[in-house]
């Protein structure tokens, strides 16, 4: 099955805030959620992929923002750095997406 453009399957342009994303992807799982739909198997599906496609797209965010850690570790090191306290932010927001990716693992582990 072809990668899905996550922001094409949540119908929100590439520009859209947060906010934004965060409203289409909270609704399209509540109307495709199992329970709301217990007897169609492609409500099931589409539930299933816009919760890969989430998790994909968390994956991605916490690379990019491990690249940008990693140049301002760089720049720290070389005594460039005019804003330490964007290095912990970043830190802070790797941690709250590990968590989140943890927690989802272990919901499918439970399944």
């Amino acid at each position: 099955m072809a990668k899905r453009d996550y922001y094409q399957v949540l119908g929100v342009s590439r520009s859209g805030s947060a906010d934004e994303i965060r409203k289409a992807h909270r609704k399209l799982v509540r109307q495709y959620h199992p329970d709301v739909n217990k007897n169609n198997a492609s409500a099931t599906e589409k539930f299933k992929e816009i919760q890969e496609l989430s998790s994909d797209e968390l994956q991605t965010k916490k690379r990019e923002l491990r690249q940008e850690s990693l140049h301002l570790r760089l720049q720290q090191q070389s005594g460039q750095l005019e804003q330490p306290s964007r290095l912990r932010l970043l830190r802070r927001q790797v941690a709250q997406l590990e968590t989140v990716l943890a927690e989802r693992a272990q919901k499918a582990g439970s399944k």
